[in-house]
């Protein structure tokens, strides 16, 4: 692509649209606002899911820039519990209000 701006990703996803036979429920992308908008207008039945990976690199960014990284890497109950954090995501979020509290 040129760019990354909404409305480049706005003609990408118009072709693809215009090629494409099947109707998938879900698109998975990694968190760019620009391509979240412009699938949203072209696929408005569509739900938009976050990549895990990219989610995870986030985590991690943000872990190093609160200087945790060493609390991280050397502490296994910090590590776990960062983790299990990370993989809350995976969870449908019905299931999560319904149990997380209990």
């Amino acid at each position: 692509l040129p760019n990354k701006n909404q409305e480049t990703y706005e003609e990408l996803f118009t072709i693809v649209k215009q090629h494409i036979e099947r109707k998938p429920k879900y698109l998975t992308i990694d968190f760019e606002k620009a391509a979240e908008n412009a699938f949203g207008v072209i696929y408005p039945q569509w739900d938009i899911l976050g990549c895990f990976f990219h989610f995870k690199q986030c985590i991690w960014r943000n872990i190093c820039e609160l200087h945790l990284k060493k609390e991280f890497l050397e502490n296994d109950i910090s590590r776990r519990s960062m983790k299990n954090l990370a993989a809350l995501v995976l969870f449908h979020h019905k299931m999560l209000s319904k149990n997380l509290f209990e």
